[in-house]
């Protein structure tokens, strides 16, 4: 009879029935629920090439830094301009488009009192041409030798101030506003025919047109004649 020792634990013995269950993996546990671990998944702020679910891969080009910072939003909007908003031109530089507007219009009947119907009413014709273009542009009509003697010292100072003034805002509007003077110009001395032969030579096509053909003017018609001493004398008198 064989006696069984009960003070050793026995051992559970299980009957191999085949030699291949001695190679046979052992099954793997079921992986934890995201649900009841939320720890189960390492998710770091970079995260390159992680492969979250539900998420697909994240980009590799993300950072640490928080991408709606105000510095960032700044720099993408400020990237290029928004749809529908054109940039002023020459903002950067304090600069504006010069509007026709701001000059006298055509329409005022101020133009027609300075019409040249004869030599002789040339110097009221000055007179009223600077009263119109007032200290805002009548620079443009005293800047070459002959026409500085048409005002004082005092009223040149002046002139070349408004004239650095207007060129350091709309310097590249200059050749309109010069055209635009040179056709009123045109216009007002078209009652006399010797003036024609003035403008043929001195073309709107040119820089400077407008101070050129005024130069012209005050030579070909100089105010050296006995009746437009008369007329100036009159014009300091009213001044």
């Amino acid at each position: 009879m064989t006696t069984v020792d009960l003070t050793q634990p026995q051992l559970q013995q299980h009957p191999i029935t085949h030699t291949s269950d001695l190679f046979r993996p052992r099954a793997r546990p079921p992986p934890p629920s995201v649900s009841g671990d939320r720890r189960a998944f390492a998710i770091t702020r970079r995260g390159v090439g992680v492969d979250l679910p539900g998420f697909g891969r994240r980009r590799s080009d993300m950072s640490d830094q928080e991408d709606d910072a105000p510095a960032a939003r700044n720099a993408r909007c400020g990237s290029r301009p928004r749809a529908g908003r054109v940039p002023a031109r020459d903002d950067e530089c304090g600069r504006r488009q010069w509007r026709r507007s701001e000059f006298p219009s055509a329409d005022d009947p101020a133009w027609a009192r300075c019409t040249v119907k004869s030599h002789e009413e040339f110097p009221r014709h000055i007179y009223r041409l600077f009263l119109l273009l007032c200290i805002q542009f009548r620079w443009i009509l005293t800047r070459c030798t002959l026409a500085r003697a048409l005002v004082t010292p005092a009223e040149l100072a002046i002139d070349n101030a408004k004239e650095a003034a207007w060129m350091e805002m709309y310097d590249h509007d200059r050749d309109t506003l010069e055209d635009i003077l040179y056709r009123r110009l045109q216009d007002l001395w078209a009652p006399i025919t010797d003036s024609m032969k003035v403008f043929d030579a001195n073309g709107a096509a040119q820089p400077l047109c407008a101070q050129k053909v005024w130069e012209a003017l005050l030579t070909a018609f100089p105010l050296d004649h006995n009746t437009c001493r008369l007329f100036c004398l009159l014009v300091k008198l009213l001044a």
